[in-house]
Order: structure tokens, then sequence, then C-alpha cells
């Protein structure tokens, strides 16, 4: 199937950027009307994830512990899609889908409020992730996954109970940015490749949508 014939639905939601829409669309991506007829579903960025959801309480008063409404649908759709549907997480949308498929997250993180230097695993290369936030995805290897995108800057990041400085030229316990879990056909981007279009990390990204949905 060409790529062109391809079409996403943006589920939306608070925080969600149009530029993903515009995006998607310039890279030959059909808009759908609805997501019975997507074959990408897109999960965007906002508000961080109940906690509740990956069995923690929050560490941080303005951190949510009950799922909000927008989780309980996005729960819904992922689960009506989950291993059918290419699903496509964007920030917080990449840390949902990191939940979705066993994972958990560090609640709060330093220096992912801005751009950073992220390094792709599989080819050596590093991109300028635009990036605005402040948890990251915690993997579930328990299942099949591929890490692709991890920082290369140093960072202190903690979650309920505990908390680590990581230093990426002495421990490889790295910060993830960019997930893949081929059996939920899951696609988690934690940057913002919207927010730049045209540019190399933008490119970067749409190619790693191209390369995993055809898998």
């Amino acid at each position: 199937m060409s790529k062109k014939l391809l079409k996403f639905y943006n589920l939306g939601g608070f925080g969600a950027d149009p530029g993903m829409d515009r995006l998607l669309a310039g890279a030959g991506y059909a808009q759908a009307s609805n997501s019975a007829d997507a074959d990408i579903i897109v999960f965007n960025g906002g508000q961080d994830v109940g906690t509740s959801l990956y069995g923690e309480r929050p560490i941080l008063s303005y951190i949510p512990e009950a799922p909000s409404d927008r989780d309980k649908y996005e729960h819904e759709v992922f689960d009506t899609v989950k291993g059918s549907k290419f699903t496509l997480g964007i920030c917080r949308g990449a840390q949902f889908l990191n939940v979705m498929n066993g994972g958990t997250l560090w609640q709060d993180v330093d220096k992912h409020g801005r751009d950073h230097t992220m390094l792709d695993l599989v080819s050596g290369l590093t991109y300028r992730a635009t990036s605005t936030h402040h948890q990251m995805m915690r993997p579930n290897f328990n299942i099949d996954n591929l890490l692709v995108g991890v920082a290369s800057e140093a960072t202190v990041r903690r979650r309920d109970g505990e908390t680590q400085n990581i230093n990426p030229k002495t421990n490889p316990d790295l910060d993830v940015e960019i997930m893949w879990y081929p059996g939920n056909r899951s696609l988690c981007i934690q940057g913002h490749p919207e927010y730049v279009p045209g540019s190399e990390f933008a490119d970067y990204c749409l190619g790693l949508v191209g390369k995993f949905y055809r898998e």
C-alpha cells in the first residue's frame, strides 16, 4: 500500500496542536473523518496521564492520580484498535501509549522542557529534539519492544519513592525518548516534531512512522 493512500485520525484533546495534522498531510497522509476509517490513530500532547493507570501515587500536587475523561476515552480507543491499527503517540500521547503497553512514567524530570539532543540507537545519529514535557517514559521490557531513541544529556528524574541522577556517559540506563511496541503497533515519540516542520527531527520522525507502519 502506498504511503499516500494511508489515512490518519487525530484524537485531538486539550493541548493538541493542528501542526501534527499539517505535518502528516504534508508527508502524503490523508486525514480520515473518524477512527474507524483510519490506518493511523494519533494520540496527542496535553495534561499528564493519571498515575493510577500505572499503579503509582502522584509525587507533585498538580499531577493527577485519577484518570481524566480524556484518559478514559483514549483508553477505550486504544482497547478497540490495539494490534489492528497503527497508534502514534506524541508527547503525552507517547507516555499514554507507553502506559497502555504496560510501562510506567518518571513523574518529573529536568532538562526535557526545552530542546535537547537525542540519539537514535539504530543509526547512531543525533537529532535536536523539540520538547516540552516534564515526565518521561519507563518502558515495559517484559513484552516485545524496540528502544529507538534516548536523550544524550544528564538529567535528574523522580517517581513515587525514587530519585535518580542520570549521566549518559557513565550510566547505561538512559532517558527514553522513542519506543516502538510491535505487538500493539504503538510508536511513542516523546518530542514534538510538529513544532519544527521541515527540520531534521521532523523528517526523522516521519521516517519512523513510515518504517514501522510497514513492519
